[in-house]
């Protein structure tokens, strides 16, 4: 069910919004009709209809109400309620890590580990204001989606030995990463 809701109605671009091109914002989303947010630092991405169909789904707010800043990095913190919204995550009573105490983001950080997606930096810690990397994004993708297909098959030359290569290898493999990053990848990008 998990793979479905992330791949559903052919919105792997989305999934390359994950991958750190554009923010999650940090309110909380509001619902929108598909193909129309309140967003007007958008109207010249490329993105643009994927941003106004993650905030219809519920997904992701603006960084204001106004504004969905396209062009900043997204924090551990952000992706957590983005991803806890995303694929539903039950809530949890469960306080997993000590330094999310200040976030607004705790309660979906929580679901994020009571579902196994995240242990955090440390088996402590969440570091919730660290920006999220590429290859923790694939590692948080696979996990929840579940994606089991494709570890070990080496698709990108830049991440042997890499931790999250096998959950790289994953999101390669079902189409949701290219890896392309400005480097010379072994697929092309979407």
């Amino acid at each position: 069910m998990r793979a479905e809701r992330l791949l559903g109605g052919n919105r792997l671009v989305v999934l390359a919004l994950l991958l750190g091109v554009v923010a999650v914002g940090l309110q909380a989303p509001q619902p929108a009709r598909a193909g129309h947010s309140p967003f007007t630092d958008i109207d010249g991405s490329n993105f643009k209809g994927d941003i106004e169909w993650l905030y219809a789904e519920g997904v992701s707010g603006g960084c204001t109400p106004t504004k969905y800043c396209p062009d900043d990095r997204v924090t551990r913190q952000q992706m957590a309620s983005f991803l806890a919204r995303w694929f539903a995550l039950p809530a949890t009573t469960s306080d997993f890590f000590t330094d999310d105490e200040a976030s607004i983001h705790e309660g979906d950080i929580n679901r994020l580990a009571a579902a196994g997606v995240t242990g955090g930096c440390t088996p402590t810690t969440f570091c919730p204001t660290a920006y999220v990397t590429r290859d923790q994004m694939a590692s948080f993708i696979a996990r929840a989606a579940g994606l089991t297909e494709g570890a070990g098959r080496n698709y990108f030359y830049d991440d042997n030995g890499n931790l999250h290569e096998p959950n790289i290898d994953r999101a390669a493999a079902t189409g949701i990463a290219s890896g392309w990053c400005g480097r010379k990848a072994l697929t092309p990008p979407v």
